[in-house]
């Protein structure tokens, strides 16, 4: 018989919540479909959506018995865990607020072992990029949300600036005029034909997922903790702050002459297996 895992998390519903959240549970949940029954808890309609197209369409019943608890969320200090039955807790906390006295597995966001995690939840869906495609100046992303509207802010300075190779990840993005040729709907996809030279966009999960493919990313923090990843991880990986007042070229290339630092696939293995020792 399948022990059972639960999902805490959501997606898209308040400021600074995007859909990085709920898309690493799933990348999660999907490699552990077979060995597990998976069950969720979201309180809003997209994230819920969301699930249905993954076909995780199995929601949280009283009397359930967890063997483990996946909470990602920005609010997790705030949830009640007692009221759960389960074997461990695995908190993944973007906002280095979790102080709750209670056993768990904690991987702040500020502390390389996020890195690690996020490293590892993507090479569970891991895409082979063909480098004899189409290549492209930029991707551009700025979450689901895009809290700031940055997105055409960019837009309005690359078309100025005459970069035509550019496209955005089409999310949430509204109260712009960006035509639609320049819109992507999955970066996914998109990775499966272009090869992107540089990545924009603000410190979230995408850049993590970019860093992983060794795409140099130039970033706008959108709060402290997006600021935090980029001055750790600068000092290592081909990321800087995004600086809008000079040439985009020339930033990028600054980049690519720094030195790559690796993270070998088995030791991503080892810190992911420390969740379940």
């Amino acid at each position: 018989m399948k022990s059972n895992i639960l999902f805490i998390t959501k997606c898209g519903s308040e400021k600074f919540l995007g859909f990085g959240h709920i898309y690493r549970c799933i990348n999660i949940a999907k490699f552990y479909s077979k060995k597990f029954n998976i069950y969720f808890i979201v309180s809003n309609k997209e994230s819920r959506k969301i699930l249905k197209k993954y076909n995780f369409l199995k929601f949280h019943k009283k009397n359930i018995y967890y063997k483990f608890i996946f909470c990602d969320l920005p609010n997790s200090n705030k949830i009640n865990f007692f009221e759960y039955k389960y074997s461990k807790l695995i908190v993944i906390d973007e906002f280095n607020n979790f102080t709750k006295a209670i056993k768990a597995k904690v991987f702040k966001s500020i502390t390389i072992k996020k890195f690690l995690f996020l490293k590892f939840s993507n090479i569970l869906n891991k895409i082979k990029i063909n480098k004899n495609k189409k290549k492209i100046d930029f991707l551009i992303s700025f979450g689901g949300s895009d809290y700031y509207n940055l997105a055409p802010k960019i837009f309005n300075i690359l078309k100025k600036n005459n970069y035509y190779s550019f496209f955005f990840v089409k999310k949430l993005i509204n109260k712009n005029i960006i035509p639609k040729k320049y819109l992507v709907k999955n970066y996914y996809d998109f990775l499966k034909h272009y090869r992107i030279n540089a990545y924009i966009g603000s410190g979230g999960n995408t850049m993590f997922e970019m860093l992983e493919k060794k795409i140099p990313c130039l970033i706008i923090p959108t709060n402290k903790v997006e600021k935090n990843y980029v001055n750790i991880l600068k000092k290592k990986f081909n990321v800087d702050f995004l600086k809008i007042n000079n040439n985009f070229y020339d930033q990028i290339n600054n980049l690519k002459r720094k030195k790559k630092f690796k993270l070998k696939k088995k030791i991503i293995i080892k810190n992911y297996k420390l969740l379940f020792s």
